[in-house]
């Protein structure tokens, strides 16, 4: 992968984390106003609307969010491919404007598994009757497990055990996000700061590369759809490695060559892949052998 892209992937993962993690502090600020609210109905109510809030806050903006950072990875992998091709010595056209919305959307409703999530934990707590201690703690511990027992719960140590709470929660992510199997069964969860870390990662990559891909088929038009791959996997066991410097072709136009479908179903961009694609010398030579050129 590109440093262009790694700083991307790097300042989108720190963005959007330090959103997540903004409002988690809030929320969980407000789950343990309501724990210790006893019977007081307006503190109830006032805590419960807030919560509901910072929800709502936290969707809009992710949504803010996840529109900017298709953008800029979309320019960035554009952009990329001008100076690439520019640098073989074959001259730029003026790309159009291409649609991304539907990207957008899908960066989007993946983050929308993080609010989701955290609005049905949330719905099943604040039907907690908060004046029973025990049903606190039980209600607490099925948000996110806190060490807390039930037998612990009496009237003399709740201080000392809402203080403990507070420290439990104080550092740690209390929401997380299931993964399924193709059965639709839970496989593992991961905590929503990681899975929000991991998609900055892997969509802004998938963007860039959509960038790269709409960029190279407009440039070349039908003159050639051949890419190099391009980038190293640190992990030998990676699927991606047989991949790595090869020449395939982006529509399957050119024959003789695996398309990049192709390779994407034997592990190819997988998610948290490293690797990109672009015209490249290599590339120039394997037209050359069947006698089309790209240069002017």
């Amino acid at each position: 992968m590109t440093n262009e892209i790694r700083k991307i992937q790097l300042k989108q993962k720190k963005s959007l984390l330090k959103i997540y993690k903004k409002r988690l502090e809030e929320i969980k600020k407000s789950i343990l106003e309501l724990a210790t609210s006893g019977g007081n109905t307006l503190k109830l109510a006032i805590e419960k609307k807030k919560l509901e809030k910072l929800i709502q806050k936290l969707e809009q903006e992710f949504k803010e969010f996840s529109d900017e950072a298709i953008e800029e990875s979309y320019r960035q992998g554009a952009q990329d491919q001008k100076k690439r091709i520019s640098a073989l010595g074959i001259a730029v056209i003026a790309l159009a404007s291409i649609q991304i919305a539907s990207i957008e959307n899908i960066y989007y409703s993946h983050l929308l598994r993080i609010t989701k999530e955290i609005a049905a934990k949330v719905k099943s707590y604040v039907r907690t009757d908060f004046s029973d201690k025990h049903k606190v703690v039980q209600a607490l511990n099925n948000l996110s497990q806190t060490g807390i027992l039930s037998s612990e719960v009496d009237t003399e140590r709740w201080q000392s055990l809402m203080k403990r709470l507070e420290q439990n929660f104080k550092n740690k992510d209390i929401f997380t996000i299931p993964y399924f199997d193709k059965n639709g069964n839970v496989v593992r969860r991961v905590k929503a700061s990681t899975y929000a870390e991991m998609l900055a990662r892997t969509l802004c990559a998938q963007t860039f590369r959509k960038a790269a891909k709409d960029s190279i088929l407009e440039q070349f038009e039908n003159e050639g759809d051949l890419v190099e791959i391009l980038g190293e996997s640190v992990y030998p066991d990676s699927p991606c490695i047989p991949y790595q410097g090869k020449v395939l072709s982006l529509t399957g136009r050119t024959k003789g060559y695996t398309t990049v479908k192709e390779a994407e179903t034997n592990g190819l961009f997988h998610p948290n892949c490293i690797h990109s694609f672009a015209v490249t010398e290599k590339v120039i030579d394997a037209y050359s052998q069947k006698d089309i050129s790209l240069k002017a």
